[in-house]
């Protein structure tokens, strides 16, 4: 996505699902009230230029809407490093992402640029989707892969009906306490920070919602 970036903006498409929008009609309602109840949302909601690798880059970064830029994050790389990066290519100082991947994720982070920073919120409160590869009977001090094994247990007894089972319970609306590994700011720090100079935060545990877990893979293929 960066590459493309030097590439230099395209013209721009018209965004035909606002255009849909302000010509929707409900059937009861005065036609004031409709024009009214369209301005509303189209207020609450502004529609932000989507800019991918499969896009054209919007002719504007800082337009009337900004602009919400899907990348592919590399490994090793911060959220704050893709933001830094995107704010000195676009020169627009607002450049803010919509949740935050630890540096040995790789995947989607949503970006957003200039007035699109006002609509962060609604991003950060859809449904996201994981995946990764879990190493049956080790353990490590961050609880992934980012650190030296320093402890390991026999695995051999574990069926995948017991893996199964396992997933199951992390099913529906649960209570999780956060890693001290994490990306979690406390008093304007993030944890894994603190969790390096050896301190030691109790953090309360958050309300989440697991919808699906699927296990994709058997233990017959770990040979």
């Amino acid at each position: 996505f960066f590459r493309a970036l030097k590439k230099g903006p395209g013209e721009g498409k018209a965004d035909d699902a606002s255009t849909a929008a302000k010509k929707k009609t409900v059937l009861g309602r005065a036609p004031r009230q409709v024009k009214r109840d369209a301005e509303r949302e189209e207020e609450d909601w502004p529609r932000p230029h989507l800019a991918s690798t499969r896009t054209e880059l919007p002719p504007r970064w800082d337009g009337p809407t900004g602009t919400v830029v899907l990348i592919d994050k590399p490994k090793g790389w911060t959220s704050f490093t893709v933001c830094g990066k995107l704010r000195r290519l676009v020169k627009v100082q607002k450049v803010g992402h919509a949740g935050t991947l630890d540096p040995m994720a790789t995947g989607l982070l949503i970006v957003c640029v200039g007035k699109a920073t006002k609509v962060v919120d609604r991003y950060q409160g859809m449904v996201k989707g994981y995946s990764g590869v879990f190493r049956l009977g080790e353990a490590t001090s961050t609880w992934d892969a980012d650190s030296p094994v320093i402890q390991r247990e026999s695995w051999e007894h574990i069926k995948d009906e017991d893996i199964r089972k396992a997933a199951a319970s992390f099913m529906g609306e649960i209570w999780q306490v956060p890693p001290m590994f994490s990306a979690i700011k406390v008093g304007g720090e993030k944890m894994y920070d603190k969790a390096r100079r050896g301190e030691s935060v109790e953090l309360s545990p958050r309300r989440i919602s697991i919808y699906k877990f699927d296990i994709e893979r058997s233990l017959e293929d770990r040979y």
